[in-house]
């Protein structure tokens, strides 16, 4: 098996981001040719996680999200859901018209001014580079990173949050899908929103109401039930302290 990339592309955003671009691209373009995956006017590819850590030995499932992360942010790739049956969490990708372009051209043209208001349908391209610190100098708010699969974990334990409230790599793939957006905005704390996923679950799905003692069913009884219920539990207690001797 022969794995290439764009020198290129490898040069702006690194090797495993550099070969992830290039087999995509492959796949998307074998879609176009045998005319499947066609959807929103795109032609698709898809796998999951599991199966691209099979397909790239040498990169490990966290070098393969950032690797993607990376391509999505740079607006080279999309990501989509196109699955049949809803509990399929497969990823789709697609090349976008600027990841297209430099695929079939194997040229990066680094734009000089402000990347114009993209189409409708499209997402906001914005590239970024293997030297971007977390802080910016001059910046007034620190840059949000979104979290490895196993920070994410750890904070879900820490925190004693079952997997029935929130699925760890779900978390990550949803957003990864949608480059991290949360609402209409980029997400500037991924605790805070998984504290919300949580809330939600939980607001969703009550924990049962523990069993209320025997008294307080009595109280929409009437007088002679009351009574009677009363004298029912008194010769229930004295059969039983009957038969453990004591009367």
């Amino acid at each position: 098996m022969n794995h290439s990339f764009d020198v290129n592309v490898a040069m702006q955003f690194g090797v495993n981001a550099a070969i992830v671009f290039q087999d995509m691209g492959f796949w998307c373009e074998h879609s176009r040719i045998n005319r499947t995956n066609y959807h929103d006017g795109l032609y698709w590819t898809y796998n999951t996680v599991k199966a691209l850590s099979e397909h790239w030995p040498y990169m490990s499932t966290k070098a393969i999200r950032t690797a993607i992360q990376k391509l999505i942010d740079a607006g080279l790739l999309i990501t989509g859901n196109f699955n049949e049956y809803g509990w399929d969490r497969t990823l789709w990708y697609a090349l976008t018209e600027k990841g297209e372009s430099i695929f079939q051209n194997g040229k990066i043209n680094s734009p000089k001014k402000e990347n114009p208001k993209p189409k409708k349908g499209e997402p906001i391209p914005y590239t970024v580079s293997d030297t971007i610190p977390d802080i910016v100098i001059g910046a007034k708010a620190q840059r949000f990173t979104p979290p490895t699969l196993e920070q994410l974990q750890a904070y879900i334990s820490e925190k004693g949050y079952t997997s029935d409230e929130i699925d760890p790599e779900y978390f990550i793939d949803h957003y990864t899908s949608n480059g991290w957006i949360c609402g209409k905005s980029k997400m500037k704390d991924w605790q805070a929103t998984v504290n919300n996923w949580v809330r939600r679950y939980r607001k969703e799905h009550p924990a049962p109401e523990p069993e209320k003692p025997y008294g307080l069913y009595c109280e929409n009884l009437s007088p002679e039930e009351f009574m009677r219920l009363q004298q029912e539990q008194a010769e229930k207690d004295r059969e039983e302290a009957r038969r453990q001797g004591l009367l």
